[in-house]
């Protein structure tokens, strides 16, 4: 009897860590979360290890009883595959994280994956090709006084 395939979805999951967390333990953070999505049947496709950054806003978390208030955190994220039923387990596990500040799991569209052309813009610093500049024509005297008498309206 064959094994039915599940369907498999594409997911994107970023996670804010507490920046009470050493920088040396991102590490682990983010290979604990990558663990959860390969038991939930999940393939990681692309993730960034967190890195720190400022937030936009403060962001409270309660621990132990205490709201903590954090004007920065660890940012990271994970693109994976998973079958539509394991993405709120995931999502839900996660959530349990002490380390989680505040993390947010979104399906993605199967082409987020597909290489895209890549359009360069121009930059300042290119030079923007010219027409060779020309030594303005000779104009004599009794020239530009006849252009300035039809100009000038009496």
């Amino acid at each position: 009897m064959e094994k039915e395939e599940k369907e498999m979805n594409l997911y994107e999951v970023s996670f804010h860590l507490l920046p009470s967390v050493s920088f040396d333990k991102t590490p682990a953070v983010h290979d604990k979360i990558a663990e959860l999505i390969g038991k939930a049947g999940g393939n990681i496709k692309t993730s960034q290890l967190p890195q720190e950054r400022p937030l936009a806003y403060e962001m409270e978390k309660e621990i132990k009883g205490k709201k903590e208030r954090y004007g920065s955190a660890y940012f990271g994220y994970i693109i994976f595959e998973a079958p539509k039923e394991a993405a709120e387990e995931i999502s839900q596990k996660i959530k349990k994280e002490a380390h989680i500040l505040r993390h947010l799991l979104i399906s993605l569209p199967k082409e987020a994956l597909m290489p895209r052309e890549r359009k360069i813009p121009i930059t300042h610093r290119e030079e923007v090709k010219r027409a060779p500049e020309t030594a303005p024509a000779k104009v004599d005297e009794a020239t530009i006084d006849k252009t300035i008498e039809e100009l000038v309206i009496e």
